[in-house]
């Protein structure tokens, strides 16, 4: 007796890594682990740039809260010590050079109070 295949022959399941599944489907393990280790390295991308960014900005931070004690220090001693003319000079430009290094270190920021 003839066997009676309710299949149609483009509709029969072809076994992929032990899952069965239909032609031009793509639902096999390789995809799934391909997407998992895609959006693995995403994360950890976006995690190194956050970390940099956090590092970047903590950085200036510090730099910068150095930088204005030194001048307070200095604008202070300029007052309240008796100084010359020459010490008067020193502190304006060790203040000048400070605030070019400012306007170097963020732009973004002076730029955009401007």
């Amino acid at each position: 007796m003839q066997e009676v295949s309710l299949w149609k022959e483009e509709d029969k399941p072809v076994v992929v890594m032990g899952t069965k599944r239909k032609e031009g489907n793509f639902s096999t393990g390789v995809e799934v682990v391909i997407v998992a280790v895609v959006v693995l390295i995403a994360t950890v991308a976006v995690a190194v740039v956050v970390a940099v960014v956090v590092i970047v900005v903590v950085a200036a931070v510090i730099l910068l809260a150095m930088v204005v004690v030194r001048v307070v220090v200095v604008v202070v001693e300029v007052v309240v010590t008796n100084s010359t003319t020459v010490d008067k000079l020193n502190a304006v430009s060790l203040i000048w050079f400070t605030l070019q290094i400012l306007v170097f270190i963020c732009p973004g920021q002076s730029s955009s109070s401007g």
